[in-house]
């Protein structure tokens, strides 16, 4: 899930991204959070969700994202899947 945070110092947004922890028990969704947060750390680039930070709780996993205006990528894919289904190729 993903939330909107804003810093109390300057009223920044954020965008959080958090995992519950009783959802990683696979060992491979485990591995694959971390390398999402490795990967990000990692990515420097203007057309990319600059990473902020990562820290965990007893509970949750959350990794801190510049936040950007419009909807989440995943909504844009499933939008984009649904018009190349209309098209119709001669």
């Amino acid at each position: 899930m993903v939330k909107l945070a804003r810093r109390k110092n300057d009223g920044k947004d954020y965008a959080v991204k958090v995992y519950d922890k009783s959802k990683l028990v696979d060992e491979h969704r485990r591995t694959s959070v971390c390398r999402e947060v490795m990967l990000m750390q990692k990515l420097k680039h203007e057309n990319i969700v600059m990473f902020k930070e990562a820290f965990e709780t007893n509970k949750n996993v959350f990794v801190v994202m510049e936040h950007v205006e419009g909807q989440s990528l995943h909504d844009y894919l499933k939008c984009q899947r649904a018009v190349d289904k209309n098209c119709q190729y001669n």
